[in-house]
């Protein structure tokens, strides 16, 4: 099994008392595939969401504390994570794929750049706008900038929306 579902199921079940208070058996998460344990975890998240707004006042701070704690740990994990094709995904390892295939198509010789290698530069550069760090951004930006100024004339509309940000701030 992957880290995602060995952090998750640790986390879900080091939390007796909210398994408990939310009926849920630690034997029946081991048999729950990757993406039935994120669609539990989110649901759990939601309903500890509502749970601690609502009971804030009407349950003791220590089980308020130890369920707003419990959340904001799963929200962290969970927040890494999406599911995408049927599998969950690190969102973070997308990001790095994408700007390792980029840098791969900024190497190709200038006769095989076509319309092709556009849109998945295009589709690449959205993947790491939208999950990328900060250091991905300013790399594949960087790395666009090179690649305009080496392939005059083409994809030059596209180029320029990366290196003014335009697509960036689109996707934000």
């Amino acid at each position: 099994m992957s880290t995602f579902y060995h952090t998750i199921t640790k986390i879900i079940i080091d939390n007796k008392i909210l398994l408990h208070k939310l009926n849920i058996k630690p034997k029946q998460l081991l048999k729950l595939s990757e993406v039935e344990l994120f669609t539990l975890a989110t649901n759990i998240v939601h309903e500890l969401e509502q749970s601690v707004t609502e009971t804030k006042l009407q349950t003791s701070a220590n089980f308020h504390h130890t369920a707003a704690k419990f959340l904001l740990h799963l929200q962290q994990h969970l927040a890494h994570y999406q599911i995408e094709n049927n599998m969950v995904t690190n969102v973070k390892q997308k990001a790095s794929r994408a700007l390792v295939n980029a840098i791969q198509l900024f190497d190709l010789p200038k006769h095989k750049i076509n319309t092709e290698v556009a849109a998945k530069l295009n589709n690449y550069g959205k993947i790491i706008a939208t999950y990328g760090t900060s250091e991905q951004i300013d790399f594949f930006n960087a790395a666009m900038r090179e690649y305009q100024s080496c392939n005059k004339g083409f994809l030059t509309d596209y180029l320029t929306k990366w290196t003014t940000n335009e697509v960036l701030e689109s996707n934000m």
